[in-house]
């Protein structure tokens, strides 16, 4: 994702990337001042050498990284990694540089790939993937074990430690995610607050707290509105400026989307839209993208709701930030025929998935005049827009999507 984040497991969630691929994954968490003096050994160190070369290592020419081939080559390197890291720390159990390959390997974990599902060549991403489930669990339940051991060890840097508490963080939070209940957001929260409770004290904690906390909000905003408020005013009152400013950070996206209303274009298909002359209806503005993993997962969710309520009022309005390939040295005519063909490609992908509403499309990526108007940085966003043209939410995602729209609508 585009906005600035302290580890890739946060701002892998989404949203948006600016790379070839539909999702990146960091390479390498930054580094901080104060590492602790790495062993002399002329083993460790060809050994930590060899690690850091077959992370830096780029796909053989031929082979696309966002085709099948790049996808396999690069689940074979991580898998390499997550071995290579493993008998670093086995083999070197007093060298501090063990601990960071340890909590690397988590944030480059293999997806244990047995296949693809169908439609992934047309769009690459990680949910069209199909893994071995239980390879991967037993990853994860290792890789949790080594992370506590990390926390217990006297060996390890601020960054090491916040690197593991993010990742075993965002572990609960994906069990919140993909088993919505109140007993795990109620895990999710002592772990939010355990972090913030841990790395309060220490350098830039802060930031490293509004992070953590800004992630469970935005779960809370999907899963539980009433629960959401009460966090935002428990943060209200926070001593630290950062994280009021998570709790305000709503309030400021609604404020810069006051012109989304009035958003007028010609869509890809030559539909005039104004949605201004969509007064008295729900409309919904979704900013995505046919390479954005979490867009294409919430697609469903967004048809189901348009089929249900369109008759009833409810409209949506696509803005596709599509990844073109065109750079500035390209030739005009190589340029437009990369331009047709992504917005040919759009229109096919959006006709696959039965989304008749109308989609703006400019090829800028997220350089999209309306992205650049209204500070979108990440997607997918929603601007969810009432009846008499107030913008009332950027979070109508998921379950709370159809709530909202049976609300405005008066449905409830």
């Amino acid at each position: 994702m585009k906005t600035k984040q302290l580890f890739p497991v946060w701002a892998g969630a989404c949203l948006a990337v600016l790379s070839s691929m539909s999702i990146s994954r960091a390479e390498t968490p930054p580094g901080t001042a104060g590492e602790p003096a790495v062993s002399s050994s002329t083993a460790a160190d060809r050994d930590y050498a060899e690690l850091e070369n077959l992370l830096k290592a780029a796909p053989p020419e031929g082979i696309d990284p966002r085709g099948r081939e790049g996808w396999l080559w690069r689940e074979e390197k991580y898998k390499r990694y997550a071995v290579g890291t493993l008998a670093f720390y086995k083999n070197h159990p007093s060298d501090p540089r063990r601990w960071e390959g340890i909590v690397q390997r988590g944030y480059t974990s293999p997806s244990f790939i047995t296949g693809f599902k169908p439609g992934f060549d047309e769009n690459p991403s990680w949910g069209g993937l199909i893994a071995d489930e239980a390879a991967l669990a037993e990853f994860r339940a290792g890789q949790t074990a080594l992370l506590r051991e990390l926390e217990l060890a006297s060996d390890t840097t601020l960054h090491q430690r916040i690197g593991a508490a993010g990742w075993l963080f965002d572990a609960v939070k994906r069990e919140a995610v993909q088993n919505p209940s109140g007993e795990t957001r109620e895990r999710l929260r002592v772990a939010v607050k355990d972090f913030m409770a841990k790395f309060e004290p220490e350098l830039n904690a802060a930031e490293i707290a509004g992070s953590v906390a800004e992630s469970f909000l935005d779960l809370l905003r999907e899963q539980d509105a009433s629960a959401a408020a009460e966090y935002e005013e428990t943060l209200r009152r926070s001593r630290h400026a950062s994280l009021r400013e998570v709790a305000d950070k709503e309030a400021r996206a609604l404020a810069r989307l006051a012109g989304a209303g009035k958003i007028k274009f010609t869509a890809a298909d030559g539909r005039e839209v104004d949605v201004g002359a969509m007064r008295g209806k729900v409309v919904l503005i979704d900013f995505w993208a046919t390479w954005c993993g979490p867009c294409i997962a919430e697609i469903p969710n967004v048809v189901a709701v348009y089929d249900k309520y369109h008759d009833k009022g409810f409209e949506v309005v696509g803005i596709t930030l599509e990844n073109t390939g065109v750079t500035a040295t390209m030739e005009e005519a190589q340029k437009e025929k990369r331009l047709a063909a992504a917005k040919a490609k759009m229109l096919k992908f959006a006709a696959d998935k039965k989304m008749p509403w109308p989609q703006h499309y400019d090829g800028k990526g997220f350089g999209n005049d309306f992205a650049v108007q209204f500070g979108i940085q990440a997607i997918p966003a929603m601007v969810l827009i009432a009846p008499d043209g107030t913008i009332v939410s950027t979070s109508a995602r998921g379950p709370k999507l159809e709530s909202e729209v049976r609300r405005l609508l008066g449905l409830e």
